[in-house]
Formats: C-alpha cells, structure tokens, sequence
C-alpha cells in the first residue's frame, strides 16, 4: 500500500510539477551566499544557469520575512513570485536534485534540476548518517547507479510576478 501511495504522489508531483519545472519564464535559483543558512533575505546572492554554460547572479533586493510559496521577492529590481522553496541535493556525479516525498521504506521522490530538469525519479535511499532526512553524507540510487550526497543547498524556483 505504501509503495502504491509513493507511486500514486510521483504521478501527481508530475502533473503539478513539470509544466511549471520547463516553463520558459520559470527560473531555478540557487543560494549562493551564506549556503548553510536555509533563509533568503535581503542582499542574498541566487545564481541561475540561463543555457549551457551561462550562468546569471540575481541580488535579492526586497523580501517578505516569510519566504512562503507564493510571496514576492525583488531580484535585480525585477518582481518575482516564489512556485517553490526548500533543499536541493547536489550528488558526487553532478546532479542537482529535489525531494517529491518519501515513505517510510527507504524510496525516496526526486525531482531532478540539473542535468535533466523535470526528470522524476524514484529513488532507494541510505541515511548513512542515520538523522532521518536526507543530507550530506547519505545516500541515494537512481537506476542502479549510487549517487553520494556531496551538498546541499537552498533553492527557489520563481516566476515573473503579473
């Protein structure tokens, strides 16, 4: 049954997920300054590949205190609307991922950023560090493949406010 649900959340994180995760005018940030502190504020530096090895730094200009899906945050003196906060997960092979969920036998959700932004994965994942959430230092296998946790950061996904 769990499994079943885990598969059932994938499906519906797709849905709801990926034609936002593609969107031209959706943009995927990462924290660049202060990377241990997972709170954006104001003069926060986010980085942005904007094509192939492109990339753009966005200040952070103006923030509510409450960084909620939803609010507005001022970049580069443009207007911006939060889709989506939290932790990605930087691998040993250079991907950049985010959690979709998990259950409580180890499979774990993955949205994949960077290299193939929008692939889901379900993925078995080892808390090697045994802390109860994904980290630094765990685990998790994709296709086969063991991928390390080298790193993890604050990231934002942000759309062009109306």
């Amino acid at each position: 049954m769990k499994k079943l649900y885990a598969i059932a959340l994938t499906a519906i994180l797709a849905l709801v997920l990926l034609p936002n995760a593609g969107s031209a005018q959706q943009m995927n940030l990462e924290k660049i300054t202060n990377t241990r502190i997972f709170v954006l504020a104001a003069c926060d530096t986010l980085h942005a590949e904007t094509g192939g090895s492109t990339c753009t730094n966005y200040h952070v200009e103006k923030i509510k205190k409450s960084t909620d899906v939803g609010q507005e945050i001022v970049l580069n003196g443009k207007s911006y609307v939060i889709d989506w906060i939290g932790a990605a997960y930087y691998t040993a092979s250079g991907k950049v991922l985010q959690a979709t969920g998990n259950d409580s036998q180890g499979t774990l959700g993955l949205l994949e950023i960077r290299p193939n932004l929008g692939s889901l994965h379900q993925a078995a994942w080892q808390d090697v560090d045994q802390d109860g959430e994904l980290s630094v230092s765990d685990l998790v296998t994709i296709n086969g493949h063991n991928e390390p946790v080298v790193d993890k950061r604050l990231n934002v996904r942000v759309e062009p406010a109306n």
